[in-house]
This record gives structure tokens, sequence and C-alpha cells, in this order.
């Protein structure tokens, strides 16, 4: 399939994307957030996606246009690439822990966009990122992928662990429910070490 660019310019924002869906490779992210960066790098390297995405946008205002629509670009180019893969395994759950926190995901390749999320934050940002935001990427990622997810962060205490999880969980159950596949042979840690 390789890799293919999609794009979105509007009067707010400018978001650049290149995917290859079924190569694990580079993940460069720049979206002058530094925490949706690690974010999205998360939900990239654990999905075993080759990526470059550059955005910018009107953050004097607030962080909300960029961040939604980074997830109409990210949802867009899942949608068009899904609909060039000859089989998929359509469903797939996950569960992902990050230290006292753990969230869930279930994933229907289906066809049909629907997004229940359920994350209670304490804090209203995270360096510049909104905390309410993570829900608004997820159902713009979701209604342009036409997919239906169910993610759910089940406890945690500290939010940027709780966020992290929702990010890598719903990484993961992408994975399975495009290829039904672990991570390819590479360290499953953006670390680069466990």
């Amino acid at each position: 399939m390789g890799k293919k660019k999609y794009e979105r310019k509007t009067g707010e924002t400018e978001v650049r994307f290149e995917l290859d869906m079924t190569e694990a490779g580079t993940v460069v992210v720049d979206s002058g957030l530094p925490f949706f960066d690690h974010m999205l790098h998360q939900l990239f390297y654990h999905a075993g996606f080759s990526v470059r995405l550059q955005a910018k946008g009107d953050l004097h205002i607030d962080d909300h246009h960029l961040v939604e629509d980074c997830g109409i670009v990210i949802g867009a180019a899942l949608r068009d690439q899904v609909g060039r893969l000859k089989e998929i395994y359509r469903f797939a759950d996950g569960l992902a822990p990050l230290d006292e926190s753990l969230s869930r995901c279930v994933i229907d390749i289906s066809g049909r966009p629907h997004l229940i999320f359920r994350a209670d934050f304490s804090r209203a940002e995270i360096n510049g990122f909104s905390t309410e935001m993570t829900a608004e990427f997820f159902r713009a990622l979701v209604n342009h992928a036409f997919i239906t997810v169910h993610l759910e962060n089940l406890y945690g205490a500290n939010d940027h662990h709780k966020i992290e999880s929702l990010f890598k969980v719903f990484a993961i159950t992408l994975r399975r429910a495009l290829f039904g596949l672990p991570l390819p042979k590479q360290i499953p840690s953006t670390k680069g070490v466990l």
C-alpha cells in the first residue's frame, strides 16, 4: 500500500499527514502542542504505523480547532487506507495499563461512526492540551474513519497516565482490528527500552 499524503487546510488550521499503516517506521509529529505530540506518538508507534504529521493552527484562541482537525485528518486517512486493504479482522478489544491507570477499548471497523467515551479528569489541561479535548480528538477520528469505538478509562489517579493509557489502548486495539497482529518486531516502548 505504501505511504500516502493527506491534507486539510481551513481558515483556522493546516494539517499535513503522511501515513503508511502496513509498515512500522518513523513517527514524526509536530502540532505545536507538546503533550498532544506525545500522545500521537504513542498512538502511531503502538499501532505500528509509519507517520509524519505537521499541524499548525489558531492556538492563540485555544487548542480545540487544531486537535479536532488532526482527528479529522487521521480519521479520513484511516478510512481511505482501510478501504484499500483486501481483508481485516474487523473486531478487536484490548486493555492497557500505565502505572496506576487502566483503560479499555473495543473497536468495530464497521462503516458506521459511533464513539462511547468514558473518562474523568481532575485537571483542566496538561501543558496547553485541554483534557476535554481527548474525547473531541477521538470523536473527530471515529466520525471520519467510520468506525465504532468504545473507549474508557477504568480507573487511575494521574491524568497524564489516564490519557496516555487511552491513546495506547486505542492503538493496540486498532492494530488488532486491522491486522490481528501484535506490533512488528520492535521494542514495544517509545523510550526504546523496557
